[in-house]
């Protein structure tokens, strides 16, 4: 997952920053779009400070060569403590948070599915487990039955 991140390229940026094509497992190409008009702008940016010419990697090192995975995860894990977080922050957990909100927000799961490229239902449902649990508790605050007794 994070190794498809970090080897995308400027050629798989749309002109515009609407989309990102990931190339998954097994061939499996996506389509991500991105529906944050300042992240658009922010990726348009990127894309045409990297090309001199020729297109590369969009992510690179001081150095101008493509970022590392390894890179990205002592980066985030130094953010993570700078941040004050206790546990070790990993580009997976970014991935789960993501999922879990975006089911939490009423996103069809299959559209999650999709996003994260998971090529059985069954790989997707574990995110809902959280979404349950949410469930439970809204539920329990409303107490609509408690307030049908008063």
């Amino acid at each position: 997952m994070l190794a498809n991140f970090v080897k995308l390229w400027t050629s798989d940026v749309w002109q515009d920053g609407s989309a990102l094509r990931i190339r998954g497992k097994g061939s499996r190409d996506r389509l991500v779009y991105v529906a944050d008009s300042n992240l658009r702008r922010q990726l348009t940016k990127l894309v045409y400070s990297r090309l001199l010419g020729q297109p590369g990697p969009l992510f690179v090192n001081r150095w101008g060569t493509a970022l590392k995975p390894h890179s990205v995860r002592s980066k985030l894990r130094l953010v993570g403590r700078q941040a004050g977080i206790k546990r070790r922050v990993t580009p997976h957990m970014l991935r789960h948070t993501a999922a879990t909100l975006l089911i939490e927000n009423g996103v069809d799961i299959r559209v999650v599915q999709k996003l994260l490229g998971h090529s059985s239902i069954a790989i997707t449902e574990i995110y809902t487990h959280v979404s349950d649990e949410t469930l439970r508790k809204t539920l329990e605050r409303a107490n609509v039955l408690g307030a049908l007794a008063a």
